[in-house]
């Protein structure tokens, strides 16, 4: 038995060594830095005005990223976005216009070793919605929405402002199925009575992974207001 042991020895302790030595001369992975993107578009029904906005920033983590810049520009709906820097932690790339809310809104990145990437969402927007323009509090206040139902990335804000002049958001959550959303006595109450308004917000935020890029994609559509009048 001692002599099998020995000899099981003698045929690992090689192998050990080969192996060591194997490891010792491989060449290091060099593990190549994350290149994160904060990317963002509002639309404005009311005016038509299209907002985008993009920042980038590269290290091993987001924590320890550092703001970069890409030589090749980025380009929202085609057009070059210009770069701003703010601060030492922070270049923007912005874009502003009007027109009409894109279907399909899409960023285009170009970096000197990454080379090009487009990021791109599709969101259906709440065009329109109906709602009585007397809200009481002591009832159930129903909003119908005119659009697809909210998908699982997406949220609803609906921003009342009261008689007081103060803004009270009410937040829903997607997956939504139907159009009609009703909003308790319970959820009205913070509301002062008189004079208000009541627009609409939906969200989509979507998370991208592209090669280097790991990037979070967000999309507003504001609606047009309606007038309230906020009674007991």
């Amino acid at each position: 038995m001692f002599a099998d042991m020995m000899r099981i020895s003698r045929s690992i302790f090689p192998l050990l060594a080969i192996l060591t030595l194997w490891y010792c001369n491989e060449p290091a992975t060099v593990k190549q830095p994350l290149i994160f993107g904060d990317l963002y578009m509002r639309f404005l029904q009311e005016t038509g005005q299209i907002k985008a906005e993009a920042s980038f920033f590269e290290g091993d983590s987001l924590s320890s990223a550092q703001p970069k810049e890409l030589t090749g520009g980025v380009s929202f709906l085609g057009s070059g976005m210009e770069s701003r820097r703010i601060g030492d932690r922070l270049l923007r790339y912005q874009y502003l216009g009007n027109g009409q809310f894109p279907e399909k809104p899409v960023f285009v990145v170009r970096g000197e070793t990454e080379g090009e990437y487009r990021f791109e969402t599709d969101m259906v927007p709440v065009d329109s919605f109906s709602a009585d323009t007397t809200l009481s509090k002591s009832a159930p206040y129903r909003i119908r929405l005119n659009g697809m139902p909210l998908q699982a990335e997406e949220s609803l804000v609906l921003l009342f402002s009261d008689g007081a002049g103060k803004a009270w958001p009410v937040t829903l959550l997607g997956p939504l199925d139907g159009p009609d959303i009703v909003l308790t006595p319970e959820q009205l109450a913070p509301l002062a009575v008189g004079r208000g308004q009541l627009y609409l917000v939906k969200k989509q935020r979507k998370e991208i992974e592209e090669g280097l890029y790991s990037v979070l994609l967000v999309v507003e559509y504001y609606t047009k207001s309606q007038d309230l009048v906020i009674v007991d």
